[in-house]
């Protein structure tokens, strides 16, 4: 692969990559928005960063939200599977 042909497919990928975390991002923003009061409590999480800076707060508080919620359901579910097998 050439040099120039490298330096062609590291900007494509890394263009791609910006793509699909706007694309994420967005997902997450119109799932917040979609309920007034999940959006006003995490707007709320939120007040006191910088304004530039709230909208990936809340971005990153819902995923981490998301991710313990997984978390818990499939320990609740392993417990369910164990206890069945007993």
């Amino acid at each position: 692969m050439t040099l120039d042909r490298a330096h062609r497919t590291i900007a494509l990928r890394e263009m791609q990559d910006s793509e699909r975390i706007q694309r994420f991002r967005q997902r997450v923003m119109n799932h917040i928005e979609r309920d007034p009061n999940r959006k006003q409590a995490f707007e709320a999480l939120v007040k006191d960063l910088p304004a530039e800076e709230r909208e990936l707060g809340m971005v990153r508080l819902a995923t981490e939200a998301r991710r313990l919620q997984n978390c818990s359901q499939a320990r609740s579910e392993s417990r369910s599977h164990e206890m069945s097998h007993d």
